[in-house]
């Protein structure tokens, strides 16, 4: 092959060595899509909370009771509210459950959907190394909002999904 033939097929080389380059990104970044989700088929699902992410942050349950185990493995105080994703009248999240001490609306064994956010007067901080079980009667199927309502955690990436099949 003469010289004037290799510099013809240079582009066609540096083109083709573009385009299989882009291809193996396009594979290896393809995994990244988005959060995996974790199936449970019982009714019991650990949740931890960090700054400022819920892992898992997608969760796959059956229709019916729930019971959500929640750790701050953080270093700040946190919480985790069930949100229905539809707001309610008044265009406000409604919480179906929420990490507050018992007696603190929407405590634990109050009937889903019947809440708007706690009163700032309920302490439903978890401070690091806390733990709260939070027990949701009934979850009817649909998806459902995990958030941290303090301060701006939820803007910072503290979210998650709750789906229920």
């Amino acid at each position: 092959m003469s010289t004037r033939q290799a510099i013809r097929r240079l582009p066609f080389v540096l083109l083709l060595g573009g385009l299989i380059s882009l291809v193996a990104i396009s594979l290896a970044l393809s995994d990244r899509g988005g959060p995996k989700t974790t199936i449970v088929n019982g009714h019991v699902v650990k949740v931890t909370l960090n700054e400022y992410s819920i892992t898992p942050q997608r969760i796959s349950v059956p229709a019916g009771p729930l019971r959500i185990v929640v750790h701050n493995g953080g270093v700040l105080a946190h919480n985790l509210t069930v949100e229905h994703e539809r707001l309610s009248s008044r265009g406000e999240p409604v919480v179906i459950a929420a990490s507050a001490p018992a007696g603190c609306a929407p405590g634990p064994g109050l009937r889903p959907q019947a809440h708007i956010r706690p009163p700032s007067s309920c302490n439903v901080s978890m401070f690091p190394g806390q733990t709260r079980v939070i027990e949701v009667p009934i979850l009817n199927p649909g998806s459902y909002k995990l958030t941290s309502t303090l301060s701006n955690q939820a803007d910072l990436g503290m979210t998650g999904t709750l789906i229920v099949r």
